[in-house]
């Protein structure tokens, strides 16, 4: 189910702006899923993020959390497929949910998806991404990046 609400009517362009907005969300939790043996896109989900984007991560026991750039949120990413049984179990996101705010060239998205192995996908977590994208080119990029599971896989 997704919500939208925006901040100034519902114009045809606004309409538009919020089906963009869902798409380039979509992109994103597709690009961070893969099937056993293979990895994310990681190509697709550099594109959908503007230079200078920030990522925050899960918080962990003894951990500050602090902002990291795209690169090193790949980087951390690889780390953990290839230091994990996800290489060979694969890893899915789904939306279950968002609730989309719009004001112009400005974007704010709470996810609530499901996490699951491909080989079982039985085995879920569930969570809350708040992810902010800005247009100002004609493409609505990701600007920061949020994430909070209810558990580990």
């Amino acid at each position: 189910m997704t919500i939208i609400s925006c901040s100034n009517g519902n114009s045809l362009s606004e309409q538009q702006n919020k089906e963009d907005v869902n798409n380039a969300i979509n992109k994103l939790y597709t690009a961070f899923s893969f099937n056993v043996g293979q990895e994310p896109d990681w190509n697709q989900i550099r594109h959908l993020c503007l230079e200078g984007a920030t990522f925050v991560s899960e918080p962990e026991v003894k951990v500050q959390r602090h902002g990291i750039d795209i690169e090193e949120f790949i980087s951390d990413y690889k780390n953990v497929v290839e230091n994990s049984s996800l290489k060979k179990t694969g890893y899915h996101e789904t939306i279950i949910g968002t609730n989309i705010n719009l004001s112009k060239t400005v974007a704010n998205v709470e996810v609530t998806f499901r996490a699951f192995v491909s080989s079982d996908p039985r085995e879920r977590k569930t969570g809350l991404d708040n992810i902010q994208l800005i247009n100002d080119t004609g493409e609505w990029k990701i600007v920061a990046f949020t994430t909070q599971s209810e558990s580990k896989l």
